[in-house]
């Protein structure tokens, strides 16, 4: 029986992809100068930020100035935020079904409350995964396996949804059905490995649904 739930935050249940890219975008021309197509930047969407300022600096210091400098960008556009149409009422769906819900994503803790006060989304996740929480990030299997150990499910009853390779990756490694959010994702032909495609947050409900059902 499918009994937990887990979300990517970026792209999946926030609209912050735009903002992110543009954040780094400011950053990088900024600080070395460098004025990379924001096109050619969408590939850091769902990567760890130390892990993606890492590949621009020449030193593990300049690599967190850096992260530091993106984040305090990121939340100077933070207002230009919002949820996706249609999440709000998926979360409440799911959670009056019993079902439970986590977060699994490679934001920072503190990154990740600033959304969760700002849209009240506490009141839906009974765990919440940060890069702060795990060694490894996507696409290792780690984030995901720790909301499945705080939650003591077992792969086979979850799901996890998300927007980027970096969510599918995590969602194969750790042995969990991939839901695909396709109103955040780029370049579809790159998702080889989806168990469900989802065109907007309401075919989520009905995929858990039938997965229930034939159990």
């Amino acid at each position: 029986m499918l009994d937990v739930v887990l979300f990517d935050v970026d792209g999946t249940l926030v609209d912050t992809n735009g903002i992110i890219v543009q954040a780094f975008h400011e950053t990088l021309l900024d600080m070395r100068g460098e004025d990379v197509p924001m096109a050619q930047l969408r590939t850091i969407l769902g990567v760890a930020g130390l892990e993606t300022t890492r590949e621009y600096t020449d030193s593990e210091a300049e690599a967190e100035q850096m992260l530091a400098r993106w984040a305090g960008r990121t939340d100077e556009l933070s207002d230009q935020t919002d949820l996706f149409g249609g999440v709000v009422d998926l979360l409440t769906a799911l959670t009056g079904r019993g079902l439970r819900l986590g977060i699994v994503t490679s934001r920072l803790d503190w990154e990740l409350e600033r959304d969760v006060a700002r849209f009240g989304l506490d009141r839906y996740f009974d765990t919440m995964v940060t890069a702060s929480d795990t060694v490894r990030h996507k696409p290792a299997a780690d984030p995901v396996e720790e909301a499945l150990r705080r939650l003591a499910a077992p792969p086979e009853a979850a799901v996890y949804v998300g927007d980027s390779v970096y969510d599918m990756g995590t969602a194969v490694a750790a042995g969990v059905p991939f839901g695909l959010a396709t109103w955040g994702a780029h370049d579809l032909s790159r998702f080889t490995q989806v168990d469900v495609t989802l065109e907007e947050p309401g075919d989520l409900l009905a995929y858990v649904q039938r997965r229930n059902a034939g159990d």
